[in-house]
């Protein structure tokens, strides 16, 4: 039963979400690794003294600011997120596993934006999918200013394979 809801929510997925325009693009977007990282990751000695979250030039991006904890989508980038990225935003699509909803998580980037090859996007807060849940698929959009997109990647169970 549960094989035939996985499929059933991928064939949802498929008929909600529009294609990207064929082939993935993944000029911008080396690689994604996922973790859930608790609050106290994020803190470093500078904290304890001025009370303010140091982000040691890293480009930390949450669904909910004030939330640390959660579960991080990081990226790798190809090329330096100033350089490409200014103005721009990052879609994250995903489906929690047991759930039929598409779910869309839009960051905007700061601006400055720091000179980093790596970004951390956070489902932080009420967002966060908790310790015992899981994502069953995933796809991160980059656009930059004009939403013309940059580059994309997207988790092995993002699409159904074709029939042969």
């Amino acid at each position: 039963m549960s094989r035939v809801r996985s499929i059933l929510c991928l064939a949802l997925l498929n008929a909600v979400v529009l294609p990207l325009s064929g082939a993935e693009t993944s000029n911008l977007i080396r690689y994604v690794s996922v973790r859930s990282v608790p609050e106290t990751s994020f803190k470093r000695i500078s904290e304890y003294f001025d009370q303010q979250e140091n982000l040691g030039g890293n480009i930390i991006l949450r669904s909910q600011p004030n939330h640390r904890a959660g579960y991080y989508f990081i990226l790798s980038l190809a090329k330096s997120a100033a350089d490409v990225l200014a103005n721009g935003m990052i879609e994250l699509h995903y489906f929690r596993e047991g759930e039929n909803l598409h779910i869309l998580e839009t960051f905007e980037l700061p601006s400055p934006i720091p000179d980093s090859k790596e970004i951390w996007l956070g489902l932080t807060g009420s967002s966060d999918i908790g310790p015992n849940a899981s994502i069953l698929a995933w796809k991160i959009v980059t656009r930059n200013a004009n939403g013309a997109i940059l580059g994309s990647k997207k988790s092995f169970l993002w699409e159904l394979p074709p029939e042969n």
